[in-house]
């Protein structure tokens, strides 16, 4: 469980620093580019986000210098979704009576405090959103995103995009899309996916020596489990042996070794099953609240905390089929044990 949340956090980190399917940047793009952008194969939607142009944020009749940065709100919700990236979810940066809605950096709420007196240059506005996480603009701690309906009467006019996002259609190779995008935008272009970006995080020594523990530590508490069915079995082999001969000379099917088996191990086993994932439920709320996972997940947040249903299925799994395969085992060498010997061993006892 701790390795699914590890592992989400570096997905949700990477997928915040695209923004959407996929990112270009390196160029300043047209609204015609734009156009043809959205017309290429594969591709299901397409949306600008202007370079940072500077401006005034003024709160409560202070004023600090910030970073402007204009988008499109409606295009810009279609192609990132509810996904992370630049709108926190549920945001909106759609036109609307009175002050103008904006989303900002951490930082810059950090400044603002809840206040409702927020003007950017002369425009009044207001918070909608905070973006916690990475986005697609970069590394940058004080901004604000705006609506380009707003762009002249912030900053005076609309400046051009200096990042394309784009969502892929369902089964389109991203391979392909990036060929044809350098093709009709030129080669010297940064494109980048969150799949890329991921492989790129998890190279490090830091990430991969963390999923090298953690992967040994699941393996090891694989063998000591298989290590104690074993002993459970091996221990109570003889007296097994010896309740089978004397259960067959009375006329016992011969499935009753079965169910004799999964009596000495069925309790136990599903008493592991449960404590072991209730204790796994716990382990990571401890280690998420108390040790900084961020550097190994590329975010400026902590990795939330997330239980993946395939990794769960395949512990979970792989410890029944171990204990099933241990049981079948102990039968087999069961249904060898000469009555008459067993019988013996018993009278002489």
């Amino acid at each position: 469980m701790l390795l699914s949340a590890l592992q989400a956090g570096i997905s949700e980190a990477a997928r915040g620093e695209v923004g959407a399917d996929m990112s270009i940047s390196g160029a300043t793009f047209t609204r015609e580019q734009l156009e043809s952008v959205r017309g290429l194969d594969g591709v299901a939607a397409a949306t600008g986000i202007s370079g940072a142009d500077p401006s005034t944020l003024d709160v409560n009749g202070e004023k600090r210098p910030t970073s402007v940065f204009v988008v499109d709100a409606a295009d810009l919700r279609e192609v990132q979704g509810e996904a992370p990236g630049m709108l926190p979810p549920g945001a909106s940066l759609e036109p609307r009576s009175g002050a103008m809605p904006v989303v900002v950096a951490a930082q810059t709420a950090g400044f603002i405090d809840g206040s409702d007196q927020v003007r950017v240059g002369s425009t009044d506005a207001e918070v909608v959103g905070v973006a916690t996480g990475p986005v697609p603009i970069g590394e940058r701690e004080n901004w604000v995103a705006i609506d380009a309906s707003y762009a002249e009467e912030v900053l005076g006019r609309d400046p051009s995009d200096r990042t394309l996002l784009v969502r892929l259609e369902p089964g389109a190779s991203p391979d392909a899309v990036e060929n044809e995008l350098r093709t009709l935008l030129g080669g010297d272009l940064r494109v980048r996916t969150a799949d890329e970006i991921v492989a790129t995080i998890e190279q490090g020594a830091a990430v991969q020596g963390v999923r090298i523990a953690l992967l040994t530590a699941t393996g090891v508490a694989a063998l000591l489990s298989a290590l104690a069915i074993v002993m459970t079995l091996t221990l109570a082999a003889g007296p097994r042996g010896r309740v089978l001969a004397l259960l067959r000379t009375l006329g016992a099917p011969r499935r009753s070794a079965t169910s004799l088996a999964l009596w000495e191990v069925g309790p136990p086993a599903i008493a592991a099953v449960i404590a072991g994932t209730l204790f796994g439920a716990l382990v990571p709320l401890v280690v998420l609240t108390g040790v900084d996972l961020r550097p190994f997940t590329g975010s400026t947040i902590q990795p939330a905390y997330h239980v993946d249903a395939a990794t769960l299925a395949v512990t979970l799994g792989g410890f029944i089929l171990l204990a099933v395969a241990f049981t079948a085992v102990a039968l087999l060498a069961s249904r060898r044990v000469r009555a008459a010997s067993a019988l013996r061993t018993v009278e002489e006892g």
